[in-house]
């Protein structure tokens, strides 16, 4: 008999245990966890003819400061243009440029894979230029 209490009792003890939990009401989604953060993609910036390893969010970042800067030197520009018009002065200064990094070569997953592809790209360049000097030696030693 004493078995068949202790069997009674645990089988109520645990159905009382789940129980006491709230069940999730219709309609309530559960509290999900802190929001996942994607996972960093890396891709090679092209700057004139340095190349350079970054995150997508910094080429971004740096982008978006290139565009601010050349904001601010186009109307301080401007502003010196009309101050030399309106002087009857000769206007010397040179139009500011507006300077973009573009991304290269497609986007990586571990920066070690970006620089890896930096290089051989690096690498492509090196054998393009030796071509391009063998050929123009060819050149010159057929006239």
């Amino acid at each position: 008999m004493t078995a068949f209490r202790l069997v009674a009792a645990s089988i109520l003890c645990s159905s009382l245990f789940l129980t006491a939990q709230d069940p999730p009401k219709p309609g309530e989604k559960p509290p999900a966890a802190a929001p996942a953060k994607p996972a960093a993609v890396y891709v090679i910036a092209k700057a004139g003819d340095k190349l350079e390893v970054m995150t997508k969010e910094e080429l971004e970042k740096k982008n978006k400061h290139l565009a601010e800067e050349y904001t601010k030197a186009m109307t301080a520009y401007e502003k010196e243009k009309k101050d030399a018009e309106a002087a009857k002065k000769k206007f010397e200064g040179k139009e500011p440029k507006k300077t973009v990094i573009e991304a290269v070569g497609g986007e990586h997953p571990t920066k070690d894979a970006a620089e890896a592809a930096m290089k051989k790209m690096h690498d492509e360049k090196a054998k393009g230029e030796e071509k391009g000097k063998e050929k123009k030696d060819e050149k010159k030693k057929d006239k």
